[in-house]
């Protein structure tokens, strides 16, 4: 039942917590995207970088900023913004060859 369900997920770590939601508001953005509220989706996707703050470089974290920044890149070339969506395609990019370097 619901009551106990959120009493259980009271006793998981924040960091479980933070990474149920990192991963809801992502695939929120996508559905916003896919609907064509791309400011709405980009508004969604931000909201996920506070939550990575905090934690330890590695492969998933990376990725996870590699596909905010496409996702909020690719959003602003529906727009019609392509310097900006070309800024977050370099961050993407950046990201992804400092691993090579």
């Amino acid at each position: 039942d619901w009551e106990r369900h959120t009493t259980i997920l009271k006793l998981q770590p924040i960091r479980v917590s933070h990474l149920c939601k990192r991963s809801a508001l992502l695939q929120r953005g996508n559905a916003l995207s896919a609907m064509g509220k791309d400011k709405e989706a980009i508004e969604t996707y931000e909201q996920v970088f506070p939550l990575l703050e905090d934690e330890p470089r590695c492969a998933r974290v990376d990725w996870e900023r590699h596909s905010l920044h496409v996702n909020i890149g690719n959003s602003h070339s529906r727009g019609g913004d392509y310097d900006t969506a070309s800024k977050q395609y370099e961050i993407a990019e950046k990201l992804g060859q400092e691993h090579v370097e």
